[in-house]
C-alpha cells in the first residue's frame, strides 16, 4: 500500500479596521457582518439611571419607557435598581409602574410563607387571614371548594385596594375542587404598602358553600 501525500495548505487573511472603537454598547444597537465580525456600534439607546435617595423619590411620571433608577434605600436599607414599563402593573405610591431589577439584598434567600382561611358563605367581602406584610411578593393563591355552593355564587380573590389576583372565571364555587393560580414571582404581585390584606369577594346570593383560601408568598 503506497500512503498518499499530505500536503500542508496556507491560507493568508488580512482583517481590516471595521472602524468601531474599543468600548461597551448596547448589543441591540451592534452590527455583525456575514463574516462574524462587528460592521457597526452604537450607544446612543444606553439608559442612563438616575439615582434618588428612597423610594418615595420615584418619579410617578418617568419620561419614556426604559427610564432606570438607582434607589439609595429601598425601605430597608438596601440598594435597588428599578425600570419603568408601561405595561407594568400600577401598584399605586410610590412604585407606580416601576419594576425592580437588582437589590442588594437579593443574596438573602427569601422564605416562603403560606396563609389559609375558611371564607364561609355569606355574600359580602371577607378578609382573608392577617395583612400580608408590604413589599411581598406573592406567588401563588388556591381555593379549595370544600361544600359546593348555590344561588349562582362567585367569588374573586383581591385585595383590599380592589386589584384581583383571580377574578371570577378561575373559580365554580359550584363545584368542589382546588382552584390554583401561580404568578411569576417578581414586582408584578409585590404588596404595596398598606395593601396586604387580601379578600375574598363572594357574590350573588349563596345559603350553603364552603372555602378554604391559601396563599403562598415571600418574606419582603
Amino acid at each position: 500500500m503506497v500512503d498518499s501525500p499530505k500536503n500542508d495548505h496556507w491560507q493568508n487573511v488580512v482583517l481590516t479596521d471595521t472602524g468601531v472603537a474599543p468600548g461597551s454598547y448596547n448589543p441591540a444597537n451592534i452590527t455583525v457582518g456575514a463574516d462574524g465580525r462587528i460592521t457597526s456600534a452604537a450607544t446612543s439607546a444606553v439608559p442612563i439611571p438616575t439615582v434618588v435617595n428612597t423610594l418615595a423619590d420615584l418619579a410617578a411620571v418617568p419620561t419614556a419607557n426604559g427610564k432606570n433608577v438607582t434607589v439609595l434605600d429601598d425601605g430597608f436599607g438596601n440598594e435597588a435598581l428599578y425600570v419603568w414599563n408601561a405595561a407594568n402593573v400600577n401598584l399605586g405610591a410610590p412604585l407606580f409602574q416601576w419594576r425592580q431589577l437588582a437589590n442588594t439584598s437579593s443574596s438573602v434567600p427569601r422564605f416562603n410563607y403560606r396563609q389559609e382561611d375558611s371564607i364561609g358563605s355569606a355574600a359580602g367581602l371577607v378578609a382573608i387571614s392577617t395583612p400580608i406584610p408590604d413589599l411581598s411578593i406573592i406567588k401563588e393563591i388556591s381555593i379549595n371548594i370544600i361544600t359546593a355552593y348555590d344561588g349562582a355564587a362567585t367569588i374573586l380573590i383581591r385585595d383590599d385596594t380592589g386589584f384581583s389576583y383571580v377574578p371570577n372565571p378561575a373559580i365554580n364555587p359550584a363545584l368542589p375542587g382546588i382552584y390554583t393560580v401561580s404568578f411569576k414571582g417578581n414586582v408584578d404581585t409585590m404588596i404595596a404598602n398598606g395593601s396586604g390584606q387580601l379578600q375574598a369577594l363572594i357574590g350573588g346570593a349563596p345559603t350553603v358553600g364552603d372555602a378554604t383560601v391559601f396563599a403562598t408568598y415571600t418574606n419582603p
